[in-house]
């Protein structure tokens, strides 16, 4: 019977894993290797933290196809630190339309701000206590930091690398306590040597191999040592299902003599903050007209809106706005920083 994967001894994971990921690993633009095996594999020294920094931010709760183009193109628009540091918010808004939650940009905004005060890269953080200290930055994104860019021995946990090592160890504890499980599980294992391409292989494994649903066992590379393999998806326990409450409302389609559409932005708080968005009316309970209606689903409950086309900006009940533009719809789309939904809307309404 295979050990626990807190007792077992590092080299039997680690190095499988590690000729696994060397081998199959898939190129990403972000991603550089400490001990690269091949002659066209990128060295992590030629890639920037700065680099790893924003590929971090993007992916959490975002996919590696859907970040790859973005990042590409946030990496054009600001290629330094510094260029980042400095630009107006509204303008990373605007670059990061097609990632959602935004929260993220604003907080990747602050890092670079705070990193630049520090005297980047002179100044760069060295360790991942360092990095936790960099506004926005959380412990799983410090922890990958400091294996990543300072080639510190710590354990990454992510969603993926959750459901690997719960399925080593078949580790099954209360939600609350996973990561924490996870995370003490995980450390024995951490080599001195090149820790940021081990982050990454445990991370490329849970992507490409030991799947949430349908795992491929007979291609992992430690599939010998896994406890869990006869029932993987049982590890990690699902989380509890909760139903989202559902809410609609309606938006504003004003248009003037010369077919521009009012547009205003969102407060600094809230839902869509510091984002353009139609004239939007308080959101309700009732489920809105299916006639030009629009549904959208965010994390905590889902929305309805209907288009509702009006004359009088102040004739209606709307929810707060600080700014307002008029803007052709095309020129909308090119010029603000949309919510993905305001944006499908846009196309099917006005274009």
């Amino acid at each position: 019977m295979p050990l626990p994967v807190q007792t077992l001894p590092a080299k039997a994971i680690v190095t499988p894993l590690m000729q696994w990921f060397h081998a199959e690993h898939r190129t990403l633009p972000w991603r550089g290797l400490q001990m690269p095996t091949t002659a066209n594999a990128r060295r992590a020294q030629d890639i920037s933290p700065y680099a790893t920094l924003v590929s971090e931010f993007m992916l959490q709760q975002t996919t590696v196809a859907t970040v790859i183009p973005r990042f590409e193109r946030f990496m054009v628009r600001f290629p330094t630190l510094e260029s980042l540091a400095s630009s107006p918010l509204e303008a990373i808004m605007h670059e990061w339309q097609g990632l959602g939650y935004y929260a993220r940009a604003r907080n990747l905004h602050r890092a670079a701000q705070y990193l630049v005060e520090l005297g980047y890269p002179a100044g760069m953080p060295r360790a991942m206590l360092e990095w936790a200290k960099v506004p926005g930055v959380g412990p799983y994104t410090s922890a990958m930091l400091a294996a990543v860019a300072n080639h510190e021995s710590v354990p990454v946990v992510d969603t993926n690398v959750e459901r690997v090592v719960a399925r080593w160890g078949a580790l099954a504890p209360v939600r609350a306590r996973l990561r924490a499980e996870v995370t003490a599980a995980l450390a024995p294992l951490v080599p001195t040597e090149a820790p940021g391409d081990f982050a990454q292989a445990v991370m490329e494994l849970g992507a490409l191999v030991c799947r949430a649903r349908k795992p491929l066992c007979s291609e992992c590379p430690v599939a010998v040592h896994c406890t869990g393999k006869e029932f993987p998806e049982r590890f990690p326990p699902p989380k509890p299902k909760r139903e989202r409450p559902h809410k609609s409302g309606f938006c504003l389609w004003l248009e003037n003599e010369a077919g521009e559409i009012c547009f205003v932005k969102r407060p600094g708080k809230g839902i869509w903050r510091d984002l353009w968005t139609l004239p939007l009316s308080p959101w309700g309970e009732a489920r809105a007209e299916a006639e030009r209606g629009h549904a959208h689903g965010f994390t905590h409950f889902t929305l309805d809106l209907r288009v509702v086309e009006s004359a009088d900006l102040h004739a209606h009940n709307l929810q707060p706005f600080v700014d307002q533009r008029w803007l052709q719809v095309a020129d909308a789309l090119d010029a603000l920083p949309l919510p993905s939904m305001m944006r499908r809307m846009l196309v099917r309404e006005g274009v």
